[in-house]
């Protein structure tokens, strides 16, 4: 059996089939069929910033899914690899809690390499009920600080000569958006998520992997996990290539079946009484 239902809705699957944390299934009165804690745990995701603008003139028509321009950058020289993507869309885009134009463009922004997990927990027996995502976006300083650096850059290009004539307002932040108190705050209530979601499957060899080298769920016989709930770190870059990959391995895996067992699960804590 194949399950591949993206990094929420595998986990949520598993747990409600009885695979996951024991705890947290015994308490919503869920069977206990195999004690992995790690299912639903490790949520990595890219956050998502925004400069929005009014435009000054109309914009042209998109081409390409309305972001046409991507740029890979290093906040620090010295760093090995670009960690901030920069990306331009030509509507206004953010969280749908905050304000926004009816018409305008984006520069937005995010760290290619986050630090921050959150997690997927079943909320209840019912599967019905969906589950409960804390995507804990920036809650590591680090990343905090890349966006922190990512809003200014994406602030000075929109500043940019070359934009002069495109950019009527910068409507968020705004131009009361100057210290960095106020740019950590406008971070909080607007950083959003990229739909990069993965992790909550992930595959290793340590005990609180769910998934091992060949995709199969500890544990259990015959079923495999073949999306990005697998995936140990999230990648620099959008996710939907490295899933292509995942999908094309697991053909592989499953036409040409291993002998190796699977690593043995992890002890399970007997109740306290």
């Amino acid at each position: 059996m194949i399950l591949c239902a993206g990094a929420i809705g595998s986990p949520h699957l598993l747990q409600l089939s009885g695979i996951g944390p024991a705890d947290t299934l015994r308490s919503l009165d869920i069977e206990v069929v195999v004690d992995l804690p790690g299912v639903g745990d490790g949520l990595a995701d890219h956050p998502l910033g925004s400069v929005v603008y009014t435009p000054a003139k109309a914009l042209p028509a998109p081409s390409v899914n309305h972001g046409d321009v991507f740029a890979a950058l290093r906040t620090n020289p010295a760093l090995d690899a670009p960690d901030i993507q920069i990306l331009f869309i030509d509507v206004p885009f953010i969280r749908p809690t905050m304000p926004a134009p009816s018409d305008g463009y984006t520069i937005a922004f995010s760290v290619l390499r986050p630090h921050s997990r959150g997690s997927v927990t079943i909320a209840s027996n019912d599967h019905a009920d969906a589950p409960l995502i804390d995507p804990a976006l920036l809650s590591d300083e680090r990343d905090m600080r890349t966006m922190l650096t990512g809003l200014q850059l994406a602030r000075e290009i929109g500043a940019a000569p070359a934009l002069a004539d495109w950019g009527k307002e910068e409507t968020q932040p705004g131009p009361s958006v100057r210290t960095d108190a106020q740019a950590r705050d406008y971070l909080r209530r607007s950083t959003g998520s990229y739909s990069h979601p993965v992790g909550t499957c992930r595959l290793g060899t340590d005990q609180r992997a769910v998934t091992d080298l060949e995709l199969r769920v500890r544990g259990i016989d015959r079923l495999r996990v073949v999306d990005a709930s697998v995936m140990p770190s999230i990648p620099a870059a959008n996710t939907n290539a490295t899933v292509l990959a995942i999908a094309e391995r697991a053909t592989t895996l499953i036409a040409e079946p291993s002998e190796r067992p699977m690593p043995a699960l992890p002890t399970e804590k007997k109740p306290k009484t």
